[in-house]
């Protein structure tokens, strides 16, 4: 399949995954290994609510593959390895990959519940920013309550 990335033909595509854990002290300790930051609940939330789940979602390191927003010879050369590869299969395999840096981890959530069955919960999501991922979308719904508030110092989005 060909893509279209920084107006030039490019067959490459990048994933990366999400892990997911369900003890919070395991999950802050994976957090802040991959460089995300620690995000501390009011502890009166902490009263009424319990930790369900968190997410790490990874983002895979592309900066030795663009410059400037344009391919650099480090993508081409893992391009034209893959290419050789399905030019030189003779099985039916049709994909192949190669995994490059070990991705860093590029947003967290967390989320956390009220009650047995769950019937409330809060979700708290942090995201890096970059030069390939400089905005980050919230969707929500026309009922929803939206505001702007400043927390610590940083201005955030409430829903």
């Amino acid at each position: 399949m060909k893509r279209e990335i920084h107006g030039k033909e490019t067959l490459l595509e990048f994933h990366a995954g999400s892990l997911h854990m369900g003890d919070l002290g395991v999950f802050r300790e994976e957090a802040g290994k991959r460089g995300m930051p620690d995000i501390h609940i009011p502890s009166r939330i902490l009263k009424e609510y319990s930790f369900h789940e968190g997410t790490l979602s990874f983002t895979p390191d592309l900066s030795d593959l663009f410059q400037g927003g344009e391919p650099t010879k480090a993508y081409y050369d893992i391009q034209n390895e893959l290419i050789r590869k399905a030019e030189e299969s003779t099985g039916s395999k049709r994909i192949f990959v190669k995994e490059i840096k070990p991705p860093s981890a590029g947003s967290i959530s967390l989320s956390y519940v009220k009650g047995s069955d769950m019937e409330t919960s809060i979700s708290v999501i942090a995201t890096k920013r970059s030069a390939m991922n400089s905005k980050q979308e919230i969707h929500y719904a026309d009922k929803d309550h939206v505001e702007k508030v400043l927390a610590g110092g940083h201005e955030m989005i409430y829903v």
